[in-house]
Order: structure tokens, then sequence, then C-alpha cells
């Protein structure tokens, strides 16, 4: 095989894994490398690095999703409230539309009333005052 994957290792090794976890973990707090192998790695402890990394970064964006969905839960909560309110508003304008056409409709009603009233008046005192002169 490839000459890295006999590296002497220093450090426990798993008995299950075959990885050197203390390597990894170093590798893991240590600069990344860009693209240049780790010679102080097996292939296996660069398999479990890269694992471990992959692992680390599911659960970042794991929680990065969780928080925008809570946060899109918060603004969806807003948006209803603020639905809410325009809706009220526009039964308020609506119901004060209404309350002025039933008091526009009530006051011309009242004046033609008024108006014929005032005619029947001016008639009987034109009648009155024609019969006594």
């Amino acid at each position: 095989g490839d000459s890295s994957s006999s590296a002497p290792s220093s450090g426990v090794v798993d008995p299950v894994t075959g990885v050197c976890k203390d390597k990894v973990e170093a590798a893991l707090r240590s600069k990344p490398q860009r693209g240049r192998k780790r010679s102080d790695l097996s292939d296996l402890d660069r398999q479990e690095l890269t694992r471990t990394r992959n692992r680390e970064h599911a659960k970042s964006t794991r929680m990065r999703k969780k928080a925008r969905y809570q946060e899109l839960l918060g603004c969806e909560e807003k948006l209803k409230i603020v639905e809410e309110k325009e809706e009220l508003r526009r039964e308020r304008i609506a119901t004060i539309l209404e309350f002025l056409k039933v008091r526009g409709f009530m006051l011309e009603e009242h004046l033609l009333k008024q108006g014929t009233a005032g005619e029947k008046r001016g008639a009987i005192s034109s009648s009155s005052s024609s019969s006594s002169s």
C-alpha cells in the first residue's frame, strides 16, 4: 500500500478501529493543510479526521437550520399579528363608512321632512294671509 499508512503512530491506538485518537484530535485543532496530505497521519487516521470534520459540519448545519427555522416561525407569528391588525383596520373603516352612509340618508330624510313640513306651513300661512286680506 501507501507509504503513509505505515507511518509510525505515537499515542493510543483504538484497538477496534485502528485509529490514533490523539493524532486525529490534534489535527482537528491545528490549522487546515489546504490540499496537502498530513504525513504524520495514517490512512485510517486521515479517514477518521475527515469523518469527524464531516460530523461536526453536519452538526453545525443542523443547528443553523434549526435556528433559521425558529427565526422563520417568529416572522410568521409577527406577520399573522400584522395581518390581523390590518383586517381589524379594514373592518373599522368599512363600519365607519357604513355609519356615515346611513347617517347621510337619515339626515337627508330629516331635511326632506322638514322641507315638506315647511312647505305645508308656508302654504297654510299663505292661504290664511290671502283669506284675511
